[in-house]
């Protein structure tokens, strides 16, 4: 059967063009750049220079992208407050994992999954969740004191 689409496109092509569709509308790109200093350090030490990241001027909104896996560590540079984190599977878009990140340790570490790729994303800002609160609680009563 030969494929409809103008260009040879096809059904999985919209697919994965759609997920990346949802994945950049979370940034503001008029304002968003490639900026791969928010990522760090990495496990394993030689992950940094494969990995893109792009985020806006204020680094309030970030994506990253990871090519290759499965176990791996980022040590991210942010402004320092709460953040609400996703890790994504790029193929399909589901959210493997999802945390509130203290941007003073700023360590997050994958999921285990067995794709070679993943992509980790800073959702839109909001309140801090009961989680967040409950650890962020600690270290505001100590800087006070």
């Amino acid at each position: 059967m030969e494929d409809p689409t103008p260009g040879g496109g096809g059904r999985k092509l919209r697919k994965q063009l759609g997920i990346m569709k949802v994945f950049l509308e979370r940034f503001d790109l008029g304002n968003g750049a490639e900026n791969n200093a928010i990522v760090a350090t990495t496990v394993p030490d030689g992950l940094r220079s494969e990995i893109r990241a792009l985020s806006d001027r204020s680094r309030s909104s970030w994506g990253v992208y990871v090519p290759r896996g499965p176990s791996i560590e980022l040590g991210l540079e942010l402004p320092s407050r709460f953040y609400h984190v996703e890790w994504i599977d790029p193929r399909d878009g589901k959210v493997l994992k999802a945390e509130d990140l203290d941007a003073r340790g700023g360590i997050t570490r994958a999921p285990d999954y067995s794709r070679e790729e993943i992509a980790l994303a800073r959702r839109a800002p909001g309140p801090l969740t009961p989680r967040a609160w409950s650890s962020a609680l600690p270290t505001t009563l100590r800087t006070l004191q």
